[in-house]
């Protein structure tokens, strides 16, 4: 077999490796990303199955999810404008591209909102105006 056929580093050198990996990724933005899109979902979808829009549930994960988007801005400028080792989830230049941002919105609302507000709609419907019985 060639020599160059397997890795042959050294364990100590993969560990390094990976370790420098690890360093490079965005913990803390990549947890208030998941978090604060996973309330706004659970949010949206538990609203019109289980919960009202008026219950506590919903409107607590709707207010964590807006903390956490908050949160979630205000990581990704600090961690862009001052020096880490980390790179960012959402780099702050985005915010600048305008044609970049208009995608991202109307893939957020077309693709999730869309969807969603017609569930709901069609819920909403479905349960205040039962149909009648025609003969």
């Amino acid at each position: 077999m060639p020599a160059s056929f397997a890795s042959h580093a050294a364990p100590e050198d993969e560990q390094r490796k990976l370790k420098a990996i690890l360093q490079r990724l965005d913990w803390v933005g990549a947890c208030l990303l998941l978090s604060a899109s996973l309330l706004l979902v659970t949010a949206l979808v538990e609203a019109t199955i289980r919960f009202t829009w008026s219950s506590g549930p919903t409107i607590a994960m709707l207010v964590l999810s807006a903390i956490s988007w908050i949160s979630f801005i205000a990581w990704e400028w600090y961690i862009t404008t001052h020096e880490r080792k980390a790179e960012p989830v959402f780099p702050w230049r985005f915010f600048y591209n305008k044609p970049w941002m208009g995608m991202l919105l109307y893939v957020f609302f077309r693709v999730e909102g869309g969807p969603r507000l017609n569930h709901s709609l069609h819920l909403l419907l479905q349960n205040n105006f039962p149909r009648r019985r025609t003969l």
